[in-house]
């Protein structure tokens, strides 16, 4: 693997997040199964603020009665949070 600094993973990986969220497409499988690879490379602060702006949005739309993405998506965050937060298995 190429040099990469922590910093840069973490901007990387908060990026693609972001990019991923609400997307109806791949790329939210994909996202989630590359922040649980690289999740042991990030300090806890920057893995909470991953955890912070997925849930954040998860909870705008469970309010509204909506999910984020498809079903599969939502899910598909949601226990990429569980699995941030620890209580799950990584990939």
């Amino acid at each position: 693997m190429p040099d990469v600094r922590i910093e840069d993973l973490y901007s990387m990986l908060v990026s693609s997040v972001r990019y991923a969220m609400g997307r109806k497409t791949y790329v939210v499988g994909e996202t989630c199964d590359i922040v649980r690879r690289y999740r042991k490379h990030l300090r806890e602060d920057q893995a909470m603020i991953i955890v912070r702006d997925i849930q954040r949005e998860l909870d705008m739309v469970e309010r509204m009665d909506f999910t984020l993405g498809h079903d599969q998506d939502h899910r598909q965050w949601k226990r990429l949070v569980v699995d941030l937060l620890g209580g799950g298995t990584d990939a």
